[in-house]
């Protein structure tokens, strides 16, 4: 297929054209040699167990590192416009997932730049920089984990999770209307379906126990989303949508603080506290949501997910406000690049104001106090300006201490 551009690109970039691309990377302020050194080692692993990613080629340097990677790819980045995903995508998309679960390899990347639809339904996989490989024994023991997993102890790790965050909510974000979410959601779904089946199997084939609940719990899934109700399409938006806000939230954050070669942007760390705390109340909605549907499921297989996905929803929650307010906390005293919101008293408040959000108590209840720890919060930023003189520097240091 004729290639449309060579471009020198970070890994973040966007694709333009709708034939495919060129794709050359290395070491720079976007990329460390230690990344790009995992991303030639897991795309030939990836390669390896059949994996479809693009047609590559790296060279190595007088020390073993690889010095530079060039991709090719066949297909682009999904756009409803311009290159829809469609169900013989879903299918290879999930075929891909699949053989990098069985392979151990978690891909931890998985955004809009990094998966390529081509016009036959093929889907390429990139971006292996951050991945890593990881095993889950039959005693529950989770072998590998950097920490990118927090997830309950009956869930198998899993490459869709990574997808459903990173991807869909952004995908499912654009489409115009509930119907269009909805039937998209239904094709979605019938897929994982068959996904899940194949994870129960590999689990059995891995010394898993019949009756273990991570067995379980895979071929609950596997029948609830073969022919999907609509109790089990709305929740799985709504889940997305939710994943997809957070995955904005995070990258507000990232483009705040520097990492992957970007500025230091205080504004935007700011910005991402107020976006997270908006989560946390989709997050209470939809616990109180599975928490709800499991008592009133039509089905035992449906009352099932909705207790074990509850289960999930908890401790994403908990996740998400202990994470929220370690950030917010960060915001007010970031030696390193030399950021301070405030003071310590108006931090003190705002952590006060924070810790009046009780995650256990039903939404509505604390709809007040959510608004009440935002606003002010967003008072506070208002308020800010960037004074680079060493003495206003020093004396909020002063206060925090």
């Amino acid at each position: 297929m004729k290639i449309s551009s060579v471009d020198i690109l970070p890994f973040s970039a966007t694709c333009a054209s709708f034939k495919g691309r060129y794709l050359y990377l290395q070491p720079d302020d976007t990329i460390n040699q230690e990344q790009l050194n995992n991303e030639g080692k897991q795309t030939k692993r990836a390669k390896k167990f059949g994996v479809d990613v693009p047609l590559y080629a790296s060279k190595k340097d007088e020390n073993g590192n690889i010095s530079w990677i060039q991709y090719e790819t066949k297909g682009d980045i999904a756009d409803l416009r311009t290159n829809p995903v469609s169900k013989k995508h879903l299918r290879n998309l999930f075929k891909n997932l699949f053989i990098l679960d069985k392979a151990g390899i978690y891909h931890n990347d998985l955004d809009s730049a990094h998966l390529f639809f081509a016009d036959n339904g093929g889907v390429e996989i990139d971006c292996f920089r951050f991945s890593f490989n990881f095993a889950k024994k039959p005693n529950g023991k989770l072998i590998g984990n950097n920490g990118s997993i927090r997830i309950p102890d009956f869930i198998m790790p899993s490459n869709e999770m990574v997808l459903e965050e990173q991807f869909l909510g952004g995908y499912i974000s654009k489409m115009k209307n509930d119907s269009e979410k909805e039937i998209f959601m239904k094709n979605y779904l019938k897929e994982r379906s068959y996904y899940h089946q194949k994870r129960a199997k590999m689990l059995l084939d891995r010394g898993f126990m019949p009756d273990d609940k991570t067995v379980k719990f895979e071929e609950i899934q596997s029948r609830v989303f073969k022919d999907p109700s609509k109790d089990i399409i709305e929740f799985s938006i709504e889940k997305a949508e939710l994943l997809g806000k957070k995955r904005a939230a995070y990258t507000e954050w990232d483009k705040g603080n520097g990492a992957c070669g970007h500025e230091i942007n205080p504004v935007r760390r700011f910005n991402a506290i107020i976006m997270h705390i908006d989560c946390i109340k989709d997050a209470m909605k939809l616990n109180e949501k599975s928490k709800n549907l499991a008592k009133n499921a039509q089905t035992d297989d449906e009352q099932a997910f909705f207790k074990l996905e509850n289960q999930a929803d908890e401790l994403f929650l908990k996740n998400l406000y202990d994470d929220t307010k370690g950030m917010a906390r960060w915001n007010f005293v970031d030696d390193i690049e030399k950021i301070y919101l405030a003071d310590k008293d108006e931090m003190d408040d705002f952590l006060d104001l924070y810790s009046e959000i009780d995650i256990n108590k039903p939404a509505e209840a604390m709809l007040e106090n959510i608004e009440k720890s935002k606003e002010y919060y967003k008072d506070l930023i208002f308020n800010w300006q960037l004074v680079c003189e060493s003495d206003w520097i020093e004396e909020h240091k002063k206060n925090i201490e």
